[in-house]
């Protein structure tokens, strides 16, 4: 049996909750980026575009980020995608 209540959203009152935080805004609430580590290089890979091709798409993806990563700090991530989705 469906309960209305258990999938009603739930907000907590915020003078965020209507604001855009990708301009300023007239009003009491702006935001200003803030470039928390400005000389890291943010890499994100997709997994099941990258993977599913095997080792003739991944090992030369790896040895590009072994040779940069002496040059450059980089934070490499992967997202949530079709696989994690699925689990």
């Amino acid at each position: 049996m469906h309960d209305p209540k258990a999938s009603a959203r739930r907000t907590i009152d915020s003078k965020f909750a209507d604001s855009p935080l990708t301009q300023n805004t007239p009003g009491d609430f702006s935001y200003d980026a803030v470039a928390m580590m400005p000389d890291v290089k943010v890499i994100k890979m997709g997994g099941q575009s990258i993977m599913d091709r095997g080792r003739s798409a991944v090992f030369p993806i790896l040895e590009e980020l072994a040779a940069a990563k002496d040059k450059h700090k980089l934070l490499i991530c992967c997202g949530g995608g079709t696989r994690a989705r699925h689990i």
